[in-house]
């Protein structure tokens, strides 16, 4: 079977998914596995597509039907269909939340670089807002969040606020470091990806 044809899997794919219900977790299965065909014969919007329609199958706080919003929020991003992005991480945010912080971590940074782009100061406040409550054990996103947030304070020439995140952003590394383990290892693997303590301090 992997060395068929790619329209030959495809079928067969698709043939299995003609056989579930959608709320049969082979149904999501089956789509995602069909993305991966697709992708991988150059397909890269059509892939989208069926990672999309995975998203939508499934109970609404399935981590499974979650994780391929993800999936396809990443994809749509990447492909620049902000729109579609953005609507699959509300999904995301609005039926995970605190109770998957595996997916709900990455969709907030994701969602986070997209407000940047547009320069939404607002938006990546409530994000902000959103980590500390929903994900407290990922110091990581709230790193990458301040970062994001600090840098388009600093373009927006309002030293003042940059600063404030980047103090805000000392202090969860400190605190993180201090727990030491899985939250010191994710701080640290962060704060070497920021930008806004080498802007800040070329001030």
């Amino acid at each position: 079977m992997k060395n068929a044809p790619w329209r030959e899997r495809l079928q067969v794919l698709r043939a299995v998914r003609k056989e579930a219900a959608e709320s049969d977790g082979y149904f999501a299965r089956a789509l995602m596995a069909e993305a991966d065909v697709l992708r991988a014969a150059g397909h890269a919007s059509a892939a989208a597509a069926a990672e999309a329609f995975a998203s939508s199958a499934g109970p609404e706080h399935e981590p499974d039907r979650l994780g391929h919003a993800l999936s396809a929020a990443r994809t749509l991003a990447g492909e620049f269909d902000r729109p579609g992005a953005r609507a699959l991480l509300t999904e995301i945010l609005d039926h995970g939340g605190a109770a998957t912080p595996s997916i709900t971590g990455p969709a907030l940074e994701l969602a986070g670089r997209l407000s940047a782009d547009d320069r939404d100061v607002v938006a990546l406040d409530t994000l902000l807002a959103r980590a500390r409550a929903d994900v407290p054990e990922r110091p990581d996103v709230r790193l990458a969040l301040l970062d994001l947030a600090g840098v388009l304070a600093l373009d927006r020439g309002d030293v003042p606020a940059a600063e404030r995140r980047l103090t805000e952003a000392r202090r969860i590394f400190a605190d993180a470091h201090r727990a030491g383990g899985t939250l010191d290892k994710l701080a640290s693997e962060a704060w070497l990806e920021m930008t806004l303590p080498k802007r800040v301090d070329a001030k």
